[in-house]
This record gives C-alpha cells, sequence and structure tokens, in this order.
C-alpha cells in the first residue's frame, strides 16, 4: 500500500510538470491584450518627453545619442503595437509569441528610459550649475557695468543730447546732473552708458558706481578690481585705497577714453568725487544728485511738459493687455489728472499705475478731488510716503533747513516768495545775524537741495547793503504740500506754524484752542470774510493787519504789493506814534504811494529806507533830513520820481544810496556833496553832475550805466579812491 501512494505521488509531480508549459503559454495568450494595451500607454506617455530632449539637446548643442537610442526603441514599440493591434481569429496560437515580443519591448523601453533620464538630468545639473557660476563669474568680474537699459524715456531727450554732446567733446572732465527725486537723474545717466555714439568713444571703459549716504571708498575701489579681473587687493587705509584707485583708472584709461558714472551722491562729498579725478588724455565724471556741487557745472532736470506729461502718464495708466471691458478713460480725464502731477515722473508713475485696470468710478473720483482744489499727494500713500522719505533724507542733519522749508508752506500757492520777507522771519524766529548773510545761506542751501528755486529779477551788486528785494522764491507745489503736511502733524495745541484755508473753512474749526504758534497764514479770496473778533490769542504770531496800530515794538517793517493811500496819506494817523521804533521800512511794488507822510521824517531811530518799483512815486518830503541816523536810501525803479530834495544833504550817517532805474530824474541838488560819509552810489541815465560831487571822499564804489559812468570821468581826478562798475540798465514793468 506504500507503494503504491509513493508511486502515485510520483506519477502526480510528473503530471504537474508537464503540465506547465502548457499553463504558462496559456497565461501568456490571456494576458495579450493587456501586455499590448500597457506598451502603448507607454509608447505614448514617452514619445513626446523623449523628443523634448532631443530638441532641448540640440539646442544647447549637447549630445544626441542616448536621446535617439531610446526614440528608436520607442518607435519599435509603437511599430509592434499598430502590428498587433489586429490579429486574426486563426493565428489565436501564436498569441503568447505576441505577448512575449510585447513584453520586451515594455521591458526594454522602461530601461532604457530609467537609465537615459537621471544621466541626462544629472548631466543638465552639472552644465547649469557651470552656466550659474560662469555667470556669477562673469557678474562678479563686471560689478561696475551701468544698469539695464530704461524703457521709458519720454521727457529726457533734450538733457540726454546736452549730456551726449559733452562727453563726446573735450569741455571740463566733471558735471553734475541735479533735480527732484524721481526726476530720472538715474535713467539719464543709464540711457547715455547705453548709447551708441557714447559707447563708440569710451567702449567697455564705461564704469558706473552707485554711492551710499557713507560710501566706503576702500569697498568700491575692492570691486572695480574685481570688474577689471584683478584679485580683490587689502587696503591700509582711504589714502592707500585712493593711490590704488588712481593707478587702476589711469592704466584703463591709457588704452581708450574712460567714463565714469557716481550715481545718487550725497552732499558734501566733493572730497569723494575728487579721488576719482586722474589725469589721462580724456576722462568724464558725471554726477546723479539732488543737490549742486558748486565746484562743478551743472544740469538740472526740469518738470515735464504737459504733453510729455500726459504720454508717460499713460504709458502707466493705461493697460495694453487688451483685455474686454477694461475702462478707456476721455482725453480730458488724462488732462486733467496729468496736470495734477506737476510734471513729476515719479507722480505720473504712481498714480498712472494706481489707475490701470481701475472702473470709471475711480477715475472720476480721481478727477473730481483734482477739480476741488485737493492735492493729489494725498490720494496715493505711496507718493505721500516716498516724497516724505526724500524730506528726511534731506533735512535730517539740519534742523534749521528743516524747519525753514517747512515755514513756505505758510506763503500761497503759484506765487513768488519774497527771500527779504522770508530772512526778515527767519532771523526773528531762529535768532540770525541782522545783516542778511546767515538768512541767505538758508535760502541757497534750500536752493541747492533742489527744495525751491532762486529767481533773481535784477542782480544788484552791493558792497555795503546785504539787500534781498530783488529775489524771489518758487516752489515745486508737491514740495509745498508735503511742507504743508508736515506743519499739520503736530498736534493743534503743539504745532509751531497755523495754517487756514478759509475756503475749507478750517478757521471754524480750529479758533477755540490755545497754541504756541509763532506764525500764521490764512488763505482766502474776495468773496469771503473771516470773523476777526473771535481770533485766539496766539504769541509772537505775525498777521497781516488791514490798517496801522501802535506797535512800539515794530522794527522793521516791509510793505509789498499792498495799497498804502489810506494810511500814508491820512491826516489823522502820526506814523511817528504808532511806529516810534521804527529801524526799517521797506516799500515795494505799491503802485499806488505817491509820497512819504511828513511824520515818517520824524522816526529818528530809521536806520534803512527802500522805496522800489512804485511806478507813481513822485518825490520824497523835504524833511527826509531829518532823519539823522539814516544810513540805506534806496529810492531805485520808480518812473516818475523826478526831484531829490535838498534836505538830503543832511543825512550826514548816509552809507548807502540808490537812485538807479529812475528814469525821470536827471539831476541832483548841490548838496549831495555834504554827505560826506556815503560809500556807495548806484544810479543810471545821468548826463550832468553838480561839481559838489567831488566833495564825496568816501565815496569808493559806484555802480553805473556806460552813460553816467561817462558823466563821472571828469570827476575821477578828484576822487582816486573811486571804483566805477558798469551795470545793465534793467526796465520794470508793473501790472
Amino acid at each position: 500500500m506504500a507503494g503504491g501512494l509513493v508511486e502515485g505521488a510520483v506519477l502526480g509531480a510528473v503530471f504537474q510538470e508537464g503540465t506547465k508549459p502548457i499553463t504558462n503559454q496559456i497565461s501568456k495568450a490571456w494576458n495579450f491584450r493587456k501586455t499590448r494595451k500597457n506598451l502603448a500607454s507607454l509608447v505614448h506617455r514617452i514619445m513626446p518627453a523623449a523628443k523634448q530632449m532631443k530638441l532641448l539637446d540640440e539646442k544647447l548643442v549637447r549630445p544626441t545619442e542616448e536621446t535617439d537610442r531610446l526614440i528608436q526603441e520607442i518607435e519599435q514599440g509603437r511599430e509592434s503595437v499598430n502590428k498587433l493591434s489586429n490579429v486574426p481569429w486563426w493565428k489565436c496560437c501564436c498569441l503568447p509569441c505576441y505577448q512575449g515580443e510585447l513584453h520586451d519591448e515594455e521591458e526594454k523601453i522602461a530601461r532604457s528610459s530609467s537609465l537615459v533620464t537621471p544621466f541626462t538630468m544629472a548631466r543638465d545639473v552639472k552644465e547649469t550649475l557651470s552656466i550659474v557660476t560662469d555667470i556669477k563669474g562673469r557678474q562678479f568680474n563686471r560689478l561696475c557695468d551701468a544698469p539695464v537699459k530704461p524703457h521709458f524715456t519720454i521727457g529726457l531727450d533734450f538733457p540726454l543730447n546736452q549730456l551726449k554732446n559733452w562727453l563726446l567733446s573735450k569741455d571740463r572732465s566733471v558735471r553734475v546732473l541735479t533735480g527732484l527725486a524721481g526726476s530720472g537723474k538715474t535713467t539719464l545717466a543709464s540711457l547715455l552708458c547705453w548709447d551708441q555714439q557714447v559707447r563708440g568713444k569710451f567702449g567697455q571703459n564705461i564704469l558706473f558706481f552707485t554711492v551710499s549716504k557713507t560710501p566706503n571708498l576702500k569697498n568700491i575701489v575692492q570691486n572695480l578690481f574685481q570688474h577689471c579681473g584683478h584679485d580683490e587687493p587689502c587696503f591700509v587705509d582711504d589714502d592707500d585705497a585712493v593711490k590704488n584707485l588712481s593707478n587702476l583708472l589711469t592704466e584703463i584709461g591709457e588704452s581708450c577714453p574712460l567714463m565714469m558714472v557716481l550715481d545718487n551722491v550725497p552732499p558734501g562729498l566733493e572730497s569723494f568725487v575728487e579721488a576719482f579725478q586722474v589725469q589721462v588724455p580724456d576722462c568724464k565724471i558725471l554726477i546723479t544728485s539732488r543737490v549742486e556741487f558748486p565746484r562743478f557745472e551743472t544740469t538740472s532736470l526740469r518738470p515735464l511738459s504737459l504733453v510729455d506729461a500726459i504720454t508717460l502718464f499713460s504709458r502707466f495708466a493705461l493697460p495694453n493687455d487688451g483685455k474686454r471691458g477694461t475702462y478707456v478713460p476721455d482725453e480730458e480725464y488724462l488732462q486733467e489728472i496729468a496736470k495734477g502731477c506737476w510734471g513729476s515722473p515719479l507722480a505720473l508713475k504712481l498714480i498712472g499705475g494706481s489707475l490701470c485696470g481701475q472702473p470709471i468710478a475711480v477715475w472720476k473720483k480721481m478727477v473730481s478731488l483734482l477739480s476741488r482744489g485737493r492735492s493729489i499727494v494725498f490720494s496715493n500713500n505711496d507718493l505721500l510716503s516716498r516724497l516724505q522719505k526724500v524730506l528726511e533724507e534731506a533735512l535730517e542733519d539740519n534742523h534749521i533747513i528743516k524747519e525753514c522749508f517747512m515755514d513756505l508752506g505758510l506763503f500761497f500757492e503759484d506765487k513768488k516768495i519774497p527771500v527779504a520777507a522770508l530772512i526778515d522771519m527767519w532771523t526773528e524766529l531762529n535768532n540770525l545775524d541782522d545783516d542778511n548773510i546767515d538768512g541767505m545761506n538758508i535760502v541757497h542751501d534750500l536752493d541747492n537741495l533742489h527744495l525751491v528755486n532762486l529767481v533773481v529779477a535784477r542782480e544788484v551788486t552791493s558792497h555795503v547793503d546785504n539787500y534781498y528785494n530783488h529775489h524771489f522764491l518758487t516752489q515745486h507745489d508737491l514740495l509745498k504740500e508735503i511742507a504743508i503736511h508736515q506743519a499739520r502733524q503736530e498736534p493743534y495745541e503743539h504745532r509751531k506754524r497755523l495754517i487756514f484755508d478759509m475756503k475749507e473753512n478750517s478757521w471754524d474749526r480750529q479758533n477755540k484752542k490755545n497754541t504756541v504758534a509763532r506764525t500764521l497764514s490764512i488763505s482766502t479770496d474776495k468773496m469771503l470774510t473771516p470773523d476777526w473778533s473771535n481770533i485766539v490769542k496766539v504769541e509772537r504770531v505775525e498777521v497781516s493787519v488791514p490798517s496801522l496800530c501802535t506797535l512800539n515794538r515794530l522794527r522793521k517793517l516791509s510793505l509789498y504789493n499792498c495799497k498804502t493811500r489810506h494810511d500814508f496819506q491820512s491826516e489823522t494817523i502820526s506814523v511817528s506814534k504808532v511806529l516810534p521804533n521804527l529801524e526799517e521800512l521797506c516799500i515795494d511794488y505799491c503802485k499806488d504811494l505817491v509820497t512819504l507822510p511828513v511824520g515818517l521824517c520824524y522816526i529818528t531811530s530809521l536806520k534803512k529806507l527802500s522805496i522800489t518799483r512804485c511806478i507813481n512815486f513822485l518825490v520824497p518830503p523835504q524833511e527826509i533830513g531829518n532823519l539823522e541816523n539814516l544810513k540805506v536810501l534806496r529810492l531805485s525803479s520808480c518812473a516818475e520820481l523826478g526831484e531829490m530834495p535838498a534836505s538830503i544833504g543832511n543825512l550826514h550817517e548816509l552809507h548807502f544810496l540808490d537812485i538807479s532805474g529812475c528814469a525821470s530824474l536827471h539831476t541832483l541838488p548841490e548838496e549831495i556833496g555834504n554827505l560826506h560819509n556815503l560809500k556807495e552810489l548806484h544810479m543810471t541815465s545821468f548826463s550832468t553832475l553838480p561839481w559838489s560831487v567831488t566833495k564825496l571822499e568816501s565815496l569808493k564804489y559806484l555802480i553805473c550805466d556806460q552813460e553816467t559812468a561817462q558823466c563821472w570821468e571828469h570827476f575821477k581826478p578828484s576822487l582816486p579812491n573811486l571804483k566805477i562798475e558798469e551795470a545793465e540798465v534793467n526796465l520794470f514793468i508793473i501790472v
């Protein structure tokens, strides 16, 4: 029995082994369709990627053998799938063979793709790293190249050509490009670096340095050495860096002309600029800065014209994406908003960008705000913060300059600000000297910082008197708005200056509060009359009053473009009593002034008297000789002035006399010779003089026209110390 069992087991095993091939063949035939489907899917998925790899290899000039082999295997697999897609019924016995063929193709493709892709990726990574390393190396070695060429150059054609002509000429080696922040200084400098003619002259010798507020000269020189492919040197100190810089720049400039741009140079760094000046045949240095450097020639960027402003604004405000339904504003809207940006490229870009793609309601709101006099500055927080930052950077190191800048917000918009009035105010508020020197230096500082524009109606040179009644300031409206905004940032009770606009009814909202302000500005129009009865007491506030009242402590009074007839020709007002301690009186552009009140001539404290550009002024009173302490008398550009009183000879303390520009005045009294302390005399259009002028032994300076100078030549032998300076005659038309 046991033997039978063993025999049965052996026979069963033999039977199983004998049926395995049959079973395998049946299984292969059964899986044929599935294998064909898998291969077709694999071919469909891998072929596009393989072809893309080959295209990239060809584009990058890389070997394509591996991708070619993979594509060939995929093509073979596709052919097998296509060939066996419709097997006749009578070939069903061949399905196991076909399935084996498809399976081999599938494995071959999978194996090749699994090998090719990692190697390709590894190769690409290495090549990419190599390229990046090369790029970094090139960038590291070209640290002083110019920035990317700007896209927008609107409104820069004239200054571009002006500076390009300078670069291509043999003129001075250094020039300063100045302008407000955001006016396009860096853009213009970059354009010059990419100009074909400029590059044709300087080639690769164009170096661009961005200067920080506290520049590190050693780092800049080290970057330049790396830019030129040299090893980074170590310097003992700045003097060592300057020496090496000079040697390197000289070496660079020996091959061809050298151009350098020092971008955004802060004020007071003339010595830093000097470090870059070298003795090479043709070396040009362009400085961009918000301030002027008096030692170097200057090109200033001005606000854009309205046409250019509209064009630049449209570039940023009107999208080019062609989206349907995007609102396109009317031309009048573009003009209105662009005009409100006051020609500032910074404002035009920021405001234009904020309106881009906005619906009609947003545009209408902006136009409505501008039509009501609202400043565009306060419609865009980014613009406001940028301008405030510019102001803080420019003024953070000088408290007095910052305070004086904010005082400019006290004056009316679109009106010239008299420099003389500013200096008077600053002298009192900041304890400046009384000779106007400190005040005028502040004016020049503000002008150099481009926070104001200084306009001189008539250049008057005086050796004795510091007189600035012909000087005026204008200010960009954006900056005026910032000055007003800054003044209103403090709580009302702590403000140093008050600025009210009666049209906005801001007076009624605040006039119940006390304040420590020392200056007050009230803007109104002819249709509005403020109620002065409710004005709060403000200590030491300067207010323009409708009529003269007793002012015992007043030392200086300036009347500019005022109506004076009511007070100066009134018999009920004694000027000497209401102004008993007056030391200086300036009357300018007062068209209704005919003569001075006699009482004025009894203010013996008066030291300076100026009557200028008063076209109807006829003659000073005979009593003018009573002004025993008068040192300066200015009666200039008074067209109807036809006579000088004889009592002028009693002004024994007079040091300065100006009677220039008086077309009707042709003679002087003999008593003029009694002015023994007269040091400086201005006069024009005189053909005859009294012989008594030979007694003016203290006279040192005569400023006159050519005709008057010839007249004085007859008396020159008697006045050996006299210097005659000829000045141009200016005609003033007052409307």
